[in-house]
């Protein structure tokens, strides 16, 4: 059937590219939004290569689980939580924001990230402990680059739940969606290279690093080196393959 609709002279131009990007592409459906078999194409490019827009995926930003944790939106009953983690100086100690002093100031962040939802720009997850309901810590992506299907990771985590392989659960769960719902083809991630436990989350995820870039950022009265780490598309369906309970 999909072969007679591609051919169809009934078929649209824009149907038709589905079709041909879908035999090479095998997350060719997402960049098409609506119900039905023939959905609206979001966005052209240059070349008539699709991509989605930072809305399509933030304006409703999906919950994601895996066997420990909850990925969610943020809600204002937050505040007290990210308070007890953004408070902590040994969290925010490689970090670009300063240590919160005061609810208020992660009552601020909260908002600061709802206006994010409500407006469809990137935001994070909140990281919601499933053992007791707590929030213990944020993760995103930082950056988004639809046209060259690319993005940059990062999260943040309470120290006291360091140690116990939630990073990299947490961003297992978002790498997938990154890849298979928003069609990235590279995922990176950057940190502070004195932040020797960070660079363990990454080589645990399977990323590469790929350079250190000297002195990139003047963070908190210092310049800072920033190790620089990636992951390919089909690397990371390579790693998923080996980890227990895979398919064959």
């Amino acid at each position: 059937m999909t072969e007679l609709l591609k051919n169809s002279p009934e078929t649209s131009w824009p149907q038709k590219h589905f079709f041909l990007l879908a035999e090479h592409f095998d997350s060719a459906k997402i960049l098409f939004k609506g119900k039905g078999f023939f959905r609206k194409p979001l966005e052209y490019v240059r070349g008539g290569v699709l991509r989605l827009k930072h809305e399509d995926i933030f304006k409703d930003l999906p919950t994601l689980e895996t066997e420990r944790l909850i990925l969610r939106k943020m809600t204002p009953d937050d505040a007290e939580d990210v308070f007890a983690y953004a408070s902590e100086p040994d969290v925010a100690k490689f970090v670009p924001w300063e240590v919160h002093r005061s609810l208020e100031d992660s009552r601020r962040f909260v908002d600061n990230v709802l206006k994010l939802y409500e407006a469809g720009k990137p935001a994070p997850w909140a990281i919601e402990w499933k053992e007791n309901g707590k929030m213990i810590g944020t993760i995103d992506y930082v950056a988004w680059y639809p046209g060259h299907f690319r993005a940059e990771i990062g999260f943040i985590l309470s120290k006291a739940y360091w140690g116990k392989g939630i990073a990299p659960e947490a961003a297992r769960k978002v790498m997938e969606f990154g890849f298979e719902r928003m069609g990235l083809n590279r995922i990176e991630a950057e940190c502070m290279a004195e932040n020797v436990q960070s660079q363990r989350a990454l080589q645990k995820l399977g990323m590469r690093l790929e350079g250190i870039s000297r002195q990139k950022y003047f963070i908190k009265g210092k310049f800072r080196d920033m190790a620089l780490y990636s992951i390919l598309k089909q690397e990371f369906e390579r790693e998923a393959g080996k980890r227990p309970g895979a398919r064959p």
